[in-house]
Parts: C-alpha cells; structure tokens; sequence
C-alpha cells in the first residue's frame, strides 16, 4: 500500500516536470531567459552579457598599465573599471643580474614592487 502512493507520487512528480519542461522549452520559464542571458550556452551569446554594457563593447572600461601595487590597488577599488591589464617582464631584464622572476612592468624598465604571482 505505500509502495503504491510512493509510485504514484513519483509518477505525479515527473508528469509535472515533464508538462513543466513542455511549456516552458526547459526548466527555466521563458521569462527569466532574457533576464539571465548566461543560462544560454552556445555561439549565440557574446561575452559583453557579463560587463553590463548594453552589448557596447566601447562601454567597456580598462585599467591599463597596473605595473605596480599602488595603481593596482587604485584599480581593484575601482567599481567602474572591468577589466585590469599590467605588462610582465622577467626581473632584471636585460641586466646581467636577469632572474626568472616574473614582475609587472614596462619592458624599459628592469624591476617592479609587484610579481606576477602577487
């Protein structure tokens, strides 16, 4: 007798997902999908969805040169920014004191307060 209500409860649940998955193209109902564009996998979306910039690649807002801890720092407190780019050389580059180090710097320059690891 339970068996028969666990059956029937298990049959009842996945008819009303099946209707559910029916109706709605998938689990998500239809009017969430505009509202979450990274539920869509496929060539289709665009990588903008995630930078809030009405698919305006322009909008899009960098920091650019972070080579040292003070304008990285500046960046990261910065809500507007989205993106951070920064340059890495090896320590000493160029020099004979060279190391295999990793620093974010220009490549003029031979040394940095940062390494690429920080």
């Amino acid at each position: 007798r339970n068996v028969k209500k666990h059956v029937a409860q298990v049959f009842a649940a996945a008819l009303v997902l099946y209707v559910w998955y029916s109706l709605n193209g998938g689990f998500l109902p239809r009017f969430l999908i505009p509202r979450m564009p990274y539920f869509k996998f496929g060539s289709e979306i665009g990588c903008l969805v995630y930078f809030d910039v009405d698919s305006d690649a322009s909008k899009i807002r960098w920091a650019r040169e972070t080579n040292s801890l003070q304008t990285l720092k500046v960046a990261i407190s910065d809500t507007t920014m989205h993106m951070i780019a920064g340059d890495v050389i090896l320590r000493g580059h160029g020099t004979k004191s060279q190391s295999l180090i990793p620093v974010m710097a220009k490549p003029h320059l031979t040394d940095s307060d940062i390494t690429l690891k920080e």
